[in-house]
């Protein structure tokens, strides 16, 4: 009877896994090709003529601007003028004085021009024309490389990129758009139990999403070590395959959140709003979450060090973090699965058109909404460990307990207005009648 089940249930719903997967594999070959084509073009240009007389051109440009700025210094002296005019022309960042010369200088990098991907060694033509330089690559280069398919950016920033949103669609659409097609009534009209049904949808869509994932990933990697001499690939195998491992599991995590809001929500577009809104609220979460774990191991919240490394897994890079952090998501994961088949079997069709499709839900997501919205939209760690004075310090908090305040307020009555705008709706029309025979 299992087989039976699963095989209908496939005959279903095989052209939007299918569909789904055919997208995950474009992806990640699309993604493959164009990033190590651009790589080859900068690969072949940095050890180009070209690519020496441009430099030369650069040095010569630089040379002038900084005999340039050491006569202004001569006219202007050390003031407030002579730094505006530096601002004007470059860089402050750039420019340093040397004490051996008593000159300005700018600093040669500015004037560099070759690959900058981190993942990959660098072939400079500047002062080491033949010199491969290796960087230390961790996690956050991987995110930020835009080769793979995780896409660019800090994960909690760009939960919607691509690969992550595979995940989402799918567990959404596995189980909202039977509620819209009668096909689960007449699944619950046949010999098979709703646990049975449930749990057969759960298992054929996660084999389906996960055998996609795994295929895009592969499709990704080949073509990254393809097209790439592996010389000048700057990061172990293993390494980043474990990594995608994680990325994997977190897709799932998604897929199974989106799985729970396609059973109970029954409205397309305020389910989907809905869903959206949880997974924002989630990814400001993280992030201060991350803040709050990167102050822990550095005391430290400031400067251009802390925007970079404050991800999850630039914090915590072993194999043996990633391995624990997986399996409190898969922890996770089974109690999302026992929550979904539970409520799958609760489902009642007389509230199919309904925001929440079990009205016992509706007052407490209700109020779990809207705290969740009021705690992501306006909790900034960095305003409670930043070193300011504390009477500043209690003045930022009063004014984000007051914010947190009010936009519960406005969350719930939203909330209450969406889950039962059609008694609103029929209030409103018999006061209105009313109102009209009594004239």
């Amino acid at each position: 009877m299992k087989s039976e089940l699963l095989a209908l249930i496939w005959k279903r719903e095989k052209l939007a896994l299918v569909s789904i997967g055919l997208l995950f594999c474009l992806f990640g070959l699309s993604l493959g090709i164009r990033q190590t084509s651009i790589w080859q073009s900068n690969h072949i240009y940095n050890n180009s003529t070209e690519a020496i007389e441009d430099q030369q051109a650069a040095k010569r440009a630089q040379a002038q601007l900084e005999d340039e700025l050491n006569q202004k210094y001569e006219e202007y002296g050390d003031s407030q003028k002579f730094w505006q005019y530096i601002n004007s022309v470059t860089s402050i960042d750039q420019v340093t004085f040397d004490q051996s010369t008593h000159r300005y200088k700018i600093d040669d990098s500015y004037y560099s021009s070759y690959q900058t991907e981190q993942l990959f060694q660098k072939t400079t033509i500047v002062k080491h024309k033949a010199n491969q330089t290796t960087q230390i690559v961790g996690a956050q280069d991987i995110l930020n490389s835009g080769y793979f398919l995780i896409g660019n950016g800090d994960l909690s920033q760009y939960i919607f990129r691509g690969f992550f949103l595979f995940f989402i669609i799918a567990g959404f659409i596995n189980c909202f758009v039977d509620y819209k097609t009668n096909f689960v009534l007449l699944l619950r009209s046949s010999r098979f139990s709703n646990k049975k049904i449930i749990q057969t949808k759960i298992a054929l869509g996660t084999m389906a999403i996960l055998l996609s994932a795994i295929v895009a990933t592969v499709i990704n990697l080949s073509i990254i070590y393809l097209r790439i001499p592996h010389e000048y690939i700057n990061i172990s195998f293993f390494y980043l395959i474990a990594f995608h491992g994680v990325m994997i599991v977190i897709g799932l995590l998604l897929y199974y959140i989106s799985l729970l809001a396609g059973v109970i929500c029954g409205q397309l577009v305020t389910g989907v709003i809905s869903l959206i809104g949880f997974l924002l609220g989630l990814s400001f979460i993280s992030e201060n979450l991350q803040k709050y774990l990167y102050y822990l191991s550095f005391k430290d919240i400031s400067g251009s060090d802390y925007y970079y490394s404050v991800n999850l897994f630039s914090l915590y890079p072993s194999y043996q973090a990633w391995a624990i952090i997986c399996l409190g998501i898969i922890l996770l994961i089974a109690f999302l699965y026992q929550v979904t088949v539970v409520l799958y079997q609760k489902i009642s069709f007389e509230n199919r058109n309904q925001f929440i499709l079990l009205p016992k839900l509706r007052w407490p997501l209700t109020i779990f909404a809207s705290l969740f919205t009021a705690f992501a939209t306006t909790w900034d760690m960095s305003t409670v460990i930043n070193p300011l004075e504390d009477e500043t310090r209690q003045m930022i908090i009063d004014g984000k307990i007051m914010q947190a305040v009010l936009v519960f307020l406005v969350m719930f009555m939203v909330f209450v207005v969406v889950n039962y705008a059609n008694r609103i709706l029929d209030f409103l029309m018999r006061h209105h009648r009313k109102a009209h025979v009594n004239k």
